[in-house]
């Protein structure tokens, strides 16, 4: 009985062999399978879950320096606003470095629909555009309808370029809302006063080759800045509050196409009001933009538009003649001359 056992199993065995190697292999498809799940597996694995805790804010942030994510990014605001109260002041200064680059690297991935959509966005936007932008709104995939829906809570708004255009920037209230509460005062004191100053521009302050500043809001504003550095000399904020200051001196002392600080005739040169009334105000202080504009009265006060002095009671006529001729030709040379001589003299950056 066992014998028989025996070789019936060896007869199944035999015939299941024979059954097997006569049937088409099924061996590829399975692979096939095994492979498309793996390959899920792989990108799921590239494409983490955003963290919540603020020990993997470091890692938020590299993933959004090369991936673009409008919805994780305004996680990550809410992430720095629980978090950054928590972490060393190095670090606080450090994600805000960092995060102008996110937002660098975010806005140049932004679709031209919602940058189109983002920049019409006006209070004087007519009827006809309104409807135009709400049929450019239902168009959008939901990620774009995400971002044109939020795009004040992602900090991003209608930057004004002048002569019409517009662009997407960082709104300037970001670090005053996320950052500034954790900071020094001098930081507070820096960015809130930046938002003032962005608000009374209104974007850029060169806007179709003029000013969107007067030049007693310039003059104000460098000696506001000029006492910061005074106050706080070891603000964290210092080099761009710098910057910030010659930039200004530029437009003060400069002036653009459109709102000059000097106005020339064919034999008169004279300075605008405004302007004249900002430099001397900047020169009562004891500051080193005041000095420049003592430099820059000085280097206007005794320009030398003519070398022959004419008296009226005592020249004769060919004394005028000769005054009037050197004046044109002075006037002329300083029209010429003003930028790049105030340039020199006042260490100006060239615009």
């Amino acid at each position: 009985m066992k014998i028989l056992k025996i070789g019936t199993v060896i007869s199944t065995i035999l015939a299941l062999s024979l059954l097997t190697a006569c049937q088409k292999p099924e061996i590829a498809p399975k692979d096939e399978k095994k492979s498309d799940t793996a390959e899920k597996k792989s990108d799921t694995a590239e494409i983490p879950a955003f963290p919540e805790n603020c020990d993997a804010v470091d890692t938020a942030i590299k993933n959004l320096e090369k991936s673009y994510s409008p919805e994780d990014l305004n996680r990550l605001n809410q992430l720095f606003k629980k978090c950054v109260a928590s972490v060393p002041l190095e670090t606080r200064y450090e994600w805000i470095d960092q995060s102008d680059k996110i937002y660098e690297y975010q806005i140049s991935k932004l679709p031209k629909n919602v940058q189109n959509y983002i920049t019409q966005l006006s209070d004087d936007v007519s009827s006809s555009d309104k409807k135009a932008l709400a049929q450019l709104y239902k168009k959008m995939p939901p990620q774009e309808q995400y971002i044109a829906k939020n795009h004040k809570v992602l900090y991003l708004y209608q930057y004004n370029l002048g002569e019409g255009d517009y662009s997407v920037a960082q709104d300037p209230r970001y670090k005053l809302e996320i950052f500034a509460a954790s900071l020094p005062e001098a930081d507070q004191i820096y960015l809130k006063e930046i938002v003032k100053q962005d608000d009374a521009i209104d974007g850029s302050i060169d806007k179709d080759a003029g000013l969107s500043a007067s030049f007693t809001e310039l003059g104000n504003w460098i000696i506001f800045w000029e006492n910061y550095l005074t106050q706080y000399p070891n603000s964290h904020f210092n080099k761009q509050v710098k910057n910030t200051i010659k930039f200004y001196q530029g437009y003060l002392f400069r002036g653009l196409e459109n709102t000059p600080v000097f106005e020339i005739e064919d034999y008169t040169v004279k300075l605008d009001p405004d302007a004249d009334k900002a430099i001397h105000s900047l020169a009562k202080t004891t500051s080193p933009s005041g000095e420049k504009a003592k430099k820059f009265l000085n280097y206007f006060n005794h320009y030398p538009f003519s070398k022959t002095l004419y008296d009226e009671k005592t020249g004769s006529q060919a004394d005028y003649n000769l005054f009037m001729n050197e004046t044109l030709e002075g006037v002329k040379r300083f029209k010429e001359n003003n930028w790049n001589d105030l340039n020199k003299l006042l260490d100006l950056d060239h615009l």
